[in-house]
């Protein structure tokens, strides 16, 4: 089971160090908990499995604010987030822009979480959607990628779940890719004890409820 914490660009220096202290404590038995922090206070996680939020489009260019697969590699980064609907939506992040981050990413060695979306569009405009974007990166995504559905409308938990239709996306996506699912969007200590139910999951990345470490705990006890 996977549990992705994207802490985005949220906590300051201050609040990492504290964070850190704290999530010392926790156990994390039989869970693959993997860590997304912001890129300035990515060595204060050094000890866990780390994910980089963004990889650069560019691999061997000289680009003031980028950061590459070479640089992530070298930190022992071990995942990269792909796709995710906020740069998708902010920074235009097109199609071809992501299957270049991919590849970045697979020439260094880095796992891809790759990220689905939608917007809770009817049930098979949303499959059309997805299966067409899949089959747009299928032959530059791994064996070894994460597949991540977080709809866009579900992000930030300010939209109540519609379980059955986020249960058949899932199952949709599992059936298509052949890869493990993970799901994201308004995930928290409660919702998630419906969610583990769903047949296909694999994982949850979660943001806001990784920030607190009292939520945090309770999911991740839930989870083991």
């Amino acid at each position: 089971m996977y549990l992705i914490c994207n802490h985005k660009n949220k906590l300051t220096y201050k609040e990492v160090k504290e964070y850190t202290k704290k999530l010392k404590n926790i156990k994390v038995d039989n869970l693959n908990l993997i860590i997304a922090p912001s890129l300035p206070y990515i060595y204060n996680f050094i000890e866990y499995e780390l994910a980089s939020q963004d990889i650069s489009v560019y691999d061997c260019d000289t680009i003031t604010g980028d950061i590459t697969g070479r640089q992530l590699r070298s930190l022992s980064v071990k995942y990269v987030i792909i796709g995710h609907p906020e740069r998708r939506k902010k920074y235009y992040e097109t199609i071809d822009i992501l299957k270049r981050k991919i590849i970045n990413a697979n020439n260094n060695n880095i796992k891809v979480i790759y990220c689905f979306t939608d917007n809770g569009s009817s049930i098979e405009e949303t499959k059309n959607s997805l299966e067409s974007e899949y089959f747009s990166i299928k032959d530059v995504l791994k064996n070894d990628a994460i597949i991540a559905y977080e709809p866009f409308f579900a992000i930030g938990g300010s939209n109540k779940l519609d379980y059955e239709y986020t249960n058949e996306i899932i199952n949709f996506l599992s059936k298509i890719t052949n890869k493990n699912i993970i799901y994201g969007g308004g995930v928290d200590e409660i919702n998630i004890e419906k969610l583990l139910k769903f047949e296909n999951i694999d994982g949850f990345l979660i943001s806001n409820s990784s920030l607190d470490i009292t939520v945090l705990q309770k999911i991740i006890k839930k989870l083991t």
